[in-house]
This record gives structure tokens, sequence and C-alpha cells, in this order.
């Protein structure tokens, strides 16, 4: 029968860790935390604009009235 391994958590990791390796880590993430809200920035934005073309290419005239009386 074999016996399950216990999952190590962090505690079983602090003896082995430096501060720097930690702060490295930390930096690390959150560069690539903010790599990715800019990634979807630029999606929503790119989406937006996709729309709003098809909309003029499909209406035309749909578009020019929302440009002379914007919707409230």
């Amino acid at each position: 029968m074999k016996t399950q391994k216990r999952r190590k958590a962090v505690k079983d990791y602090l003896k082995h860790l430096e501060s720097s390796d930690l702060l490295q880590a930390v930096h690390r993430a959150r560069h690539k935390a903010t790599e990715r809200l800019y990634d979807q920035g630029v999606t929503a934005l790119a989406l937006l604009l996709s729309e709003t073309l098809t909309e003029a290419l499909e209406q035309p005239d749909r578009l020019s009235q929302r440009l002379i009386r914007p919707s409230r």
C-alpha cells in the first residue's frame, strides 16, 4: 500500500528562502500582472474600435445620426 505524501506548504520552504529571492519573485509577479492588465486594456479598445467600424460599414446612416444627435 502506498503512503500519501503530505503536500508541502510555504512554511516548509521558509528556512531555504532568502528575502532577495522573495523580493525578486514578487517583482516578477507584479510585472507579469501589469503586462496582462495592459494587454486586456488594449484588447478591450481593439474590440470597441472593431465594433464601431463594423457598425459604420453596415449601417452608415445610423452612425451619422448618432454623430449629429448623440443619445443621452
